[in-house]
């Protein structure tokens, strides 16, 4: 007799996707829990280490002339000034900072006078421009102080005195000394600094205002660089929560949404597979079928037609584990055949000899074996 054996299927390509898409559905919960973990974190850093401040201030100069018949007032009024007439500056700072929840404020603040003389490398360049070199330079302490303060709140309000026609003068002995013509000014520094705590946590939030007042020009403006308002949340504890992007803030959920998205489709897909696989089928013949081909696939032979059992001595056996012993005894291969979509018979052919073992249910027209004559095995002695 001669079988139309059927090619054997696998389904290792299967089982490997299955396995990746399942992969995929843990990778993928796992980064939801952690970007919902994160956002969390985020949140209570935000809460906990960030303070939010304001803080406004202010440094004004008034210049002031010596004493003179061409003015009425001791003090110029005007925005630009002569140099020969100046004496003084007399610059108040003012400046309040506040910040939310924070207690323990302390505060330091230093005004200092820098005096800077460059000399021109090239052409007409100012002391700002980068072909000028620092020739001379002096740095003097104003006002400087430490203070605590009870609640949220630091204000400070001084005025110093510079003294602008002691440096006009250092600076012309210097220009005869050295057959010079340098350029100077003078910047005005204030600098302050506020310390505080908050939940247990301490913080800084240093400011500065400049003055920058020209020493050799024979008519001078006063320029100014500070910020008279500002705000915004200081970092508490290192790591800050504008350190983390704006667009991962802004899609973080969204992200979230994309991902769980994908776990379920990696798992709807990966139970798809596996029911082609015979995992999670219900009819139980299905089963059984599947079990057998999972275990047994190796050995198993399967046909596409029927095989002719007629004048043969059938054996039907009680499981496949004594069919496997059968054709391991007799060295003969298992033969599945598919006899409908409820029943499948393998078989082991020995001689006039068949040994059955039948899976699932024939419905009566289907039937096509005879009643077993015998329902255990007999092996004959070789």
């Amino acid at each position: 007799m001669t079988l139309d054996i059927q090619k054997r299927r696998t389904h290792t390509d299967r089982d490997r996707m299955s396995r990746l898409l399942w992969l995929v559905v843990v990778l993928c919960l796992f980064a939801v829990a952690w970007l919902i973990y994160d956002g969390r974190a985020v949140k209570s850093q935000s809460s906990q280490e960030g303070i939010v401040y304001t803080v406004d201030q202010s440094f004004t100069p008034t210049v002031i002339y010596h004493d003179t018949s061409l003015f009425e007032e001791s003090r110029g009024t005007q925005t630009a000034y002569v140099r020969e007439l100046t004496k003084d500056i007399s610059a108040v700072m003012s400046m309040r900072f506040r910040a939310k929840s924070a207690t323990n404020l302390k505060y330091h603040y230093a005004i200092t006078a820098r005096v800077i003389a460059s000399y021109a490398l090239k052409g007409n360049a100012t002391p700002d421009d980068a072909e000028s070199a620092v020739v001379w330079e002096r740095l003097y302490q104003i006002d400087r102080a430490d203070g605590l303060v009870n609640g949220d709140v630091v204000s400070l309000l001084k005025r110093v005195n510079i003294p602008y026609a002691e440096y006009a003068t250092k600076v012309s002995e210097l220009n005869s000394v050295l057959g010079l013509n340098l350029n100077a000014k003078v910047e005005i520094v204030a600098m302050v600094t506020v310390t505080g705590n908050n939940l247990g946590q301490t913080f800084s939030k240093p400011q500065s205002m400049i003055l920058t007042v020209p020493l050799s020009d024979p008519v001078f403006t006063v320029a100014s660089d500070y910020k008279k308002h500002d705000n915004g949340q200081i970092d508490v504890g290192g790591s800050s929560v504008s350190e983390t992007p704006l667009w991962w803030r802004q899609h973080r959920m969204l992200i979230v949404a994309a991902l769980a998205v994908l776990a379920v489709v990696s798992a709807v897909s990966a139970l798809w597979l596996s029911r082609r696989e015979g995992y999670g089928i219900r009819n139980p013949y299905q089963r059984a079928l599947a079990k057998i081909y999972r275990y047994h696939d190796g050995v198993i032979i399967r046909t596409n037609r029927p095989i002719e059992l007629r004048e043969r001595e059938i054996i039907s056996v009680k499981t496949f584990d004594d069919l496997l012993n059968v054709s391991d005894e007799l060295r003969s291969p298992v033969i599945a055949n598919e006899l409908s979509d409820t029943a499948t018979q393998f078989v082991v052919l020995h001689e006039t000899t068949v040994y059955v073992y039948l899976v699932g249910r024939l419905v009566a027209r289907e039937e096509t074996l005879p009643i077993p004559k015998k329902t255990t095995p007999r092996l004959k002695n070789k």
